[in-house]
Parts: C-alpha cells; structure tokens; sequence
C-alpha cells in the first residue's frame, strides 16, 4: 500500500503569472499549476502517489485531480454505503474555494491607518 501526498492549490486567474494561459482555454491554469506543483515535488514520486488539486477560484479543477476525486469519492461510497459521499466531497472542494475567494475580497479593501494623513491610503 502507498502513501498518498495531496496538494490543494487554489489559483487565481487574475495572478500575472496565470494571466497569458488563463485565455487559452478552460482549465488550462489548473493544469499548469498542477503541472509545476508535480515538478516541484518530483522526488517524491518514487515513493509516494503524489497528487496535486489545483483549483481555479473561478471554477475549473485540473483534468487529473478531477479524475482522482470522482474515484477517491466511489470508494468512499463503496466503504460507507452512502452515495452521497462523493457529492460531499466536492462540497469540501467548493466550500474551500469560497473560504479562498472571501479572502481575496477582504484582502482587497482599503484599510485608513490612524497613523497617516487621511488622503494617503494603506493597501
């Protein structure tokens, strides 16, 4: 039996790095994200299953964490007996995203600095 490593990256399409391959196609930034996470962490898969979850925050989840949730979700189905499981897990990924993209918004705002003029704006 194998250790399994999961890595969840949670990308934003607006980030520079992502902005070129972001108009090329649906899902392309979570393949490349994966794709670089799974170079990074080569050496590990000699003795480990790697498998890295990048998500979109706008959607998409790269073609091989897709693949390897709806199978991670049968089994669990398969052990506990309720259909349902698969479902919940992918609830798990969207309520992980939505946490993320809460962040990203409050992390947006401006915040006044008591200690500065108050024309000039702290980001």
């Amino acid at each position: 039996m194998s250790l399994i490593i999961i890595i969840i990256i949670i990308i934003s399409t607006l980030a520079p790095l992502y902005a070129d391959n972001a108009v090329t196609g649906v899902g392309r930034v979570a393949d490349q994200a994966a794709n670089m996470k799974s170079a990074k962490y080569a050496d590990f898969t000699t003795s480990y299953i790697f498998q890295p979850i990048a998500v979109v925050n706008l959607g998409p989840i790269n073609t091989s964490a897709l693949s390897f949730l709806n199978n991670l979700g049968q089994r669990i189905c398969t052990v506990s007996g309720d259909d349902r499981e698969a479902l919940f897990l992918f609830q798990r990924v969207s309520v992980t995203i939505q946490h993320f993209n809460s962040m990203l918004l409050h992390d947006s705002f401006r915040i006044d600095c008591p200690h500065q003029e108050p024309n000039q704006l702290s980001y």
